[in-house]
């Protein structure tokens, strides 16, 4: 037999076959140098053509049915901005001294260096200040660390962590004795959008006098 298409076998009449016991509808077309049979109900086709050396060879193709497209999930809670933790630190081994005034909220700013695990996502226009420059809005836990001590007896300090210098997100009280150094801790979560800024003030109730800051450090960590 050679590879002319008039010398395929005589196209047999068939109109449907039997799969898996159901009666499936059949297609047959020439072109090209064989026949092609398609059994659109059973996701099968087959090919029966010239192998180029004579002879008729016959090949299949079994195709799947596409699955269903899956559902979109909900959108999170959080904004679009980035992942990432950056922190302000303080620390030279020698005191940072604020003077406080009764009743009045003191931004602490001592020389702070930022140390960022993402260049695009936190920068410190100012000491003591680290801002979010990310595009969005994240919550973020803020934790701020630091010791200190007044050289007076029995002083009380109020402490605040602030948000662009108004909104309080977090206050401290803290009791002081005479040139002891007492290590404060204080957390919060809040949601931070583009160039909010974090900052920790402080404030006597008693009296004034001039605090003493051995380190420091703000530290923001994505939820």
């Amino acid at each position: 037999m050679n590879n002319e298409e008039t010398d395929l076998p005589i196209v047999p009449s068939w109109t449907s076959i039997n799969v898996d016991g159901k009666k499936v509808d059949i297609t047959l077309d020439a072109g090209g140098d064989g026949y092609k049979l398609l059994l659109p109900a059973a996701n099968i086709i087959g090919y029966l053509h010239n192998d180029g050396s004579g002879n008729l060879d016959w090949d299949t193709d079994i195709k799947g049915e596409q699955g269903e497209q899956g559902e979109q999930g909900e959108q999170g809670i959080s904004g679009t901005g980035g992942g990432g933790s950056g922190m302000i630190s303080f620390y030279t081994g020698t005191d940072f001294t604020v003077d406080l005034v009764l009743d009045v909220p003191h931004v602490i700013n001592p020389t702070t260096t930022l140390l960022n695990t993402n260049g695009s996502i936190f920068s410190s226009t100012a000491n003591g200040r680290i801002t979010y420059t990310s595009v969005g809005s994240k919550y973020y836990k803020i934790i701020v660390n630091f010791s200190s001590h007044v050289l007076a007896s029995n002083k009380v300090i109020q402490y605040f962590i602030y948000k662009n210098g108004s909104t309080v997100l977090q206050s401290s009280v803290q009791h002081h004795n005479n040139q002891e150094y007492e290590v404060i801790m204080m957390t919060v979560i809040a949601l931070l959008n583009q160039n909010d800024f974090i900052e920790l003030y402080a404030k006597s109730t008693d009296g004034s006098y001039t605090m003493h800051f051995y380190n420091f450090n703000i530290i923001l960590d994505p939820c």
